[in-house]
Formats: structure tokens, C-alpha cells, sequence
């Protein structure tokens, strides 16, 4: 979660890694300020300076390497060129040898077309480039060389590196149907002549694994970005451009996800759009209803564009797409404003104190010990110091009666006795005084106890406050729904010529 945030925003704010990139004090607070409002508990999470360090690796890794420091909530980044392209490595021959070498731990499925280099393998392969070189070059591109001149593959197959494993997916690109000027706008056209069965596969093989929830809600927030905050474009660009700007964002994280075969993922991308159309349109409908609630004078004069109802272009009339909802309800930016309003605000307000309930309740698990809470653990220690300071009084009643019974007693033999029993009452006591000694040193500090009950208050506040506003949110559903819904449709369709 924490890593695909800050890769969107990322690809949102740098968009394009560049060798020239400064990261300056602006872009630090900026960036910060980003995590404060948006995900405050990552600046807790004590692993948030390497997911960030792999983030920014992974970003700027096209172009070159990094020096990444992160101290204090400042960011110290350097990009630095590759000097050696991976064909030109001093150690590429011993990566290929490893791979020749090694054909055990490599599995062929030609049913599937696929190759299979073993966790092991891949093991051996990155350690080599760690313990052998101190070569400037891209280390992922470098492996991804080696197994391909290591299997003899062609430029068309494509290399996938996983966490545990590499994969090759063997694509003939002989198979690839070179297409009709009739076909452009097709099924076949979306799949740049690529059989629908071997997407398919790919799909299930591959990107169901690698790729995660967030990926196309991705893909509609750097379109929003990319195309109505920074270009602005206007309706009529829109409806002639869209699907295929979409189709370019999505064919850019494929490449960057997997590998760089143009013609594949440029028919990949044509059938994971048309499986996930309105999955998309509909994030971007989300995105664009936050943009309104925001004031942004651009994207409502976008929505009053499906007011209109016909407009004239080059002298032809046109029936203008109509935000009207599938129960038959019609929006306008006007009529639509405070529902969306209400249930933005209200969402992220949600948000905000879901994620405040979640810091307060790492606080709170912060001041456990062990399985016990802090309250729980002064209860239990309240008790079992009660138990030793009843148990020396206790004996200490009994150390009298024995002591007054040996002062008054005449017979030589009971007395012994009775003064053996003295000594072991004695020892015993003292056993538990010390006990309890040792005991008081685990007492808890009066103000963990006080903050852990102050968190606790601030902790029922705020599920108040969370069901208060999920009541507003769940009271304005249907009506947001609507309005998603038919901002949706509209963003789907084009005018159509009277």
C-alpha cells in the first residue's frame, strides 16, 4: 500500500524519471506534507525509509542509479547515469554461465511457452552482480540480458523478475496478425493482431500475480493528472482522444511492470482496458466529482459541456451525452454540486479519522506489555502485590502467636521446636519481602497509565466521530451513486450527429 502511494505520486508530481531531476526543498515539504494528510501512519511505520529508498530506486531506475538519504523528514536525492550498458558488463559472461550452468533449476512448459528460473537461480544471479562488480549499470536490465542471451531467446519474448522467481513468457511475434486499415477500430485492432488466447494467458499467468488492486485506480489518477489538471484538454479532444490516451498509460506501467515489447503490451493493454473499462471510467469519475468539490473552474465547465444537449461542430449538429442516470435521473453541474460536496467531504473526513484512529491505536499498542494492556497490567500487578502484602501479614499474625507461645513456654524441647518455627516463619518472610521488593521495580509509571487512558478516550472519540459521519456518508449513497453512475456513462460516450 505505502509503496504504490508513493509511486503514484511519484509518477503524478516527478512524472517521468530524468538524470536531470533536482529534488529540491519544495519538492521535500511538498512531498511530506503529502504524507502527513494523506497517510500520516506511514512516517511511523518503522520500515517507511527503505520502502521509500526502493520506491525512488525503483522510479529513477530507467535512467540511472541513486544516492537516497532520508533524515529527520529530509530527503537528500542524487541521480546518477549508468556508464556501462548491461551488453557491455565485465560480468555477463559469468551470469550466463551461471544460467548454462544451472539448467536444473531452470523449468521449460511449452504447453504454457513459458521458462521458469528458480528462486535459487535468481539468487545466484543477483548475488553475482552484488559480490562482483562495482560497475555503474542497471542491474535489473543486466540480469534480464543474461537470460536472454543465456536461453537464447529473441528480442520478442519477454522477461518478467518477480520477488521469487523470473519468468519468460515466449512470444512469436511471427503469430502477430498484421492488420487490416478495416480492422483499426476492431476487437482485433484493440489486440494489435495479437490472438486473444495468448493475452489471455498472459493475463492469468502474469498480471493477475504481479499487478494489485490499486493498479487501474492508477491508471485513471495519472490520466486526471496527466490530461484534465495539466493539459486541460476540452470535450471535443477528449471524446476523439481518450480511449487511446488511457490506452498509452496503461501500455507505460505494462513496460514498466514487465519489459519492453511494444507490440505485445500494446495489445495487452488494448485487452486488459476492455476487460477493465468501466472499472476506469469509473475511478475517473470519482476523481473528476472531487475535482468540482475543489472549485476547479476547468472541470466544471467540462461537466456543463453535458448540459448542453446539442452542439454544432463544423456546421453538424450533435446530440451531446447526457449525464442522466440508469433510474432515468438527470444531473446537472448545478443540482449535483451539494450532493457531491457532502459526500467528498464526508468521505475524506472518514478517511482522516480512520487514519488518526489508526496512529492513536499504534500508540496505544506501543505502550503494551507484552499481551497486556497497560490497564490490564496494573490490574494483574494490583492484585498480585495485594496477594504478597496479605500473605506477610498474614504471616506475620502467625509470627506472634508462635513468639508469644515460645515466650511463655517452660519445656525445653517444645520451646526448641517452637523457636525452629520462628526462624522458618522468619526466612519466609523474608523470602516475601523480597519478593515484593523486587516486585514494586515492575510497578507501572503512573503516567504511561494516565496516557494510556487518555489515548483510550481519544480512541472511542474518534469511532464517534467515524460512525457519525458514516452515518451522513451511507444517507447520501444512493444519490452520489447516481450521480457517479451517470458521469460515468457520459464519460464513456461520444455526441452523436443529428
Amino acid at each position: 500500500m505505502l509503496a504504490s502511494e508513493i509511486k503514484l505520486y511519484l509518477d503524478k508530481h516527478l512524472k517521468k524519471p530524468s538524470l536531470d531531476y533536482k529534488w529540491t526543498t519544495k519538492e521535500n515539504d511538498a512531498f511530506f506534507a503529502f504524507l502527513e494528510k494523506e497517510l500520516p501512519q506511514a512516517l511511523e511505520d518503522a520500515n517507511f525509509g527503505e520502502i521509500a529508498k526502493q520506491t525512488f530506486r525503483e522510479f529513477f531506475e530507467p535512467v540511472g542509479y541513486i544516492l537516497f538519504q532520508l533524515k529527520d523528514k529530509t530527503i537528500r536525492l542524487k541521480v546518477f547515469p549508468y556508464k556501462i550498458a548491461p551488453q557491455d558488463s565485465k560480468i555477463l559472461p559469468s551470469l550466463v554461465a551461471l544460467i548454462q550452468e544451472n539448467r536444473s533449476m531452470i523449468d521449460e512448459n511449452t504447453q504454457k511457452n513459458q521458462i521458469t528460473l528458480s528462486a535459487e537461480l535468481q539468487k545466484k544471479l543477483y548475488e553475482c552482480t552484488v559480490f562482483n562488480t562495482q560497475e555503474e549499470v542497471n542491474t535489473k536490465e543486466l540480469i534480464k540480458h543474461a537470460v536472454r542471451v543465456g536461453l537464447g531467446l529473441k528480442e520478442s519474448d519477454i522477461i518478467i523478475i518477480k520477488a521469487d522467481r523470473i519468468f519468460v513468457k515466449i512470444f512469436d511475434d511471427s503469430k502477430k496478425r498484421e492488420l487490416t486499415k478495416e480492422e483499426e477500430n476492431t476487437v482485433a485492432g484493440r489486440f494489435n493482431g495479437i490472438d486473444e488466447n495468448e493475452l489471455n494467458s498472459f493475463y492469468d499467468d502474469y498480471f493477475l500475480q504481479e499487478s494489485d488492486e490499486d493498479f487501474f485506480d492508477h491508471i485513471a489518477e495519472i490520466f486526471v493528472d496527466r490530461y484534465f489538471i495539466q493539459e486541460q484538454i476540452d470535450n471535443l479532444v477528449y471524446e476523439k482522444f481518450v480511449f487511446g490516451y488511457i490506452q498509452m498509460i496503461i501500455i507505460e506501467q505494462l513496460e514498466s511492470m514487465y519489459d519492453h515489447n511494444r507490440a505485445f503490451f500494446k495489445g495487452f493493454s488494448g485487452y486488459v482496458f476492455r476487460k477493465h473499462f468501466k472499472e476506469v471510467f469509473s475511478r475517473i469519475a470519482d476523481l473528476v466529482l472531487a475535482e468540482i468539490v475543489n472549485a476547479n473552474k476547468y472541470m466544471v465547465e467540462f461537466l456543463k459541456y453535458y448540459s448542453l444537449n446539442v452542439v454544432i461542430v463544423n456546421g453538424v449538429k450533435y446530440k451531446v451525452p447526457e449525464l442522466q442516470a440508469p433510474d432515468g435521473l438527470r444531473w446537472n453541474v448545478v443540482s449535483m454540486l451539494s450532493v457531491v460536496k457532502l459526500y467528498v467531504t464526508t468521505s475524506e473526513k472518514v478517511n482522516h479519522l480512520k487514519n488518526e484512529a489508526q496512529r492513536v491505536e499504534n500508540q496505544i499498542l506501543a505502550l503494551y506489555i507484552g499481551e497486556y494492556s497497560p490497564a490490564e497490567y496494573n490490574d494483574i500487578y494490583t492484585r498480585e502485590k495485594q496477594k504478597l502484602v496479605d500473605a506477610i501479614a498474614r504471616l506475620t499474625i502467625k509470627y506472634n502467636k508462635v513468639f508469644d507461645a515460645y515466650e511463655v513456654e517452660q519445656n525445653e524441647e517444645k520451646q526448641e521446636r517452637l523457636g525452629s518455627e520462628i526462624d522458618r516463619i522468619k526466612r519466609e518472610i523474608e523470602g516475601l519481602r523480597d519478593r515484593k521488593t523486587n516486585f514494586l521495580k515492575k510497578a507501572l509509571k503512573k503516567e504511561i497509565l494516565t496516557q494510556y487512558y487518555e489515548l483510550e478516550k481519544q480512541s472511542e472519540s474518534l469511532e464517534r466521530d467515524i460512525k457519525r459521519e458514516e452515518r451522513i456518508l451511507a444517507q447520501n449513497e444512493d444519490a452520489y451513486r447516481s450521480i457517479k453512475g451517470a458521469l460515468t456513462k457520459a464519460l464513456i460516450s461520444k455526441k452523436q450527429a443529428l
